[in-house]
């Protein structure tokens, strides 16, 4: 997993990431920087993000936006609390190296998108622990990115599979605040409220 693997290898205190489709502002490194020396206990932290689209998408798909990583939450240093269950996304975000080594377990269980493998939300897993442990999660919106969003991205047969996997890595990422033997009860909670949801859109 990328996240690992940079944690192993950076020698700085912080180590940030950036997707090979966002191109950030030439004053990225230096939001990021002045962010971490002005807070305290701070985990991580994510940018402010912009769509690049191909073409425009239908005004419906705004709704959908935030899962394609655009994350447009103001301009104003935001400080993400447990109870929201709101996260940053990986695209322009920041770690603390300290926070990462204090927080993580020996094992994840979400790898990310990779061939024949749509199952995503490794981020988020990461962040969950590292918020659970007492660290702070910040949207930093000096930190600005662009993310470039082909068409074939707007299309049913990319889409389809995508949200499959958010669905799917979900029932991970909501279990890492709730107590082990009451998982259970939760996973089938948890299917009852989404099969609530898909009666609901289709009457």
């Amino acid at each position: 997993m990328l996240l690992v693997l940079a944690m192993k290898e950076a020698n700085g205190p912080f180590v940030g990431f950036l997707d090979d489709d966002s191109y950030p502002e030439l004053t990225w490194v230096d939001a990021a920087y002045k962010f971490a020396q002005n807070h305290t206990h701070i985990g991580a932290y994510g940018s402010q993000i912009y769509p690049q689209w191909e073409v425009e998408p239908p005004a419906s798909f705004i709704q959908l936006a935030p899962f394609l990583a655009i994350t447009e939450r103001g301009n104003q240093p935001l400080l993400y609390h447990r109870s929201q269950k709101l996260l940053p996304p990986s695209a322009g975000l920041i770690i603390n190296k300290q926070a990462w080594f204090e927080s993580m377990p020996k094992q994840t269980i979400l790898s990310g998108i990779i061939s024949g493998n749509m199952l995503t939300g490794e981020d988020i897993e990461v962040l969950a622990h590292i918020q659970k442990a007492g660290w702070k999660i910040w949207y930093n919106p000096a930190m600005e990115i662009y993310h470039q969003i082909p068409q074939w991205r707007l299309t049913s047969d990319y889409l389809i599979p995508f949200f499959k996997g958010i669905g799917l890595s979900r029932y991970v990422t909501s279990m890492i605040d709730v107590k082990p033997w009451l998982r259970t009860a939760f996973f089938f909670g948890y299917i009852m409220n989404d099969l609530r949801k898909i009666i609901r859109n289709f009457c």
